[in-house]
């Protein structure tokens, strides 16, 4: 429900409309909208922070909002 949300308001173009990536080289590899979406999905299945993304991909809820 939470990724039907974002992706009808279109809330995962805010960050490329407003935010500049000034990542370079290997620091650059996943997109700067793709990481602040996956921390807000983290933050919202009721986890800390993006430490413990291992442990979300086989978390069944978060799996559920994927």
């Amino acid at each position: 429900m939470v990724r039907e949300l974002d992706e009808r308001w279109g809330l995962g173009d805010l960050p490329a409309q407003h935010l500049t990536d000034s990542r370079r080289g290997k620091n650059a590899q996943l997109p700067l909208a793709d990481l602040l979406r996956q921390s807000v999905y983290s933050r919202m299945a009721g986890y800390g922070d993006v430490n413990d993304a291992a442990r979300l991909s086989q978390d069944p809820a978060f799996r559920r909002i994927d």
